[in-house]
């Protein structure tokens, strides 16, 4: 499966950061785009949840 590159960095640098503000406007965007949201949500989610 593809993944977006760009998404995978920012998601890491977030994660690294603990910066849940922007980890959730990433999820916010996330969920327009219905293979965008296949992707990611479940990866930002299980991150928000640790953080």
């Amino acid at each position: 499966m593809k993944t977006f590159k760009p998404l995978d960095c920012l998601i890491s640098n977030y994660e690294k950061e603990k910066n849940i503000k922007e980890l959730s406007q990433l999820k916010i965007y996330v969920e327009k785009y219905p293979m965008l949201f296949e992707l990611y949500n479940y990866k930002i989610n299980k991150i928000l949840s640790k953080v």
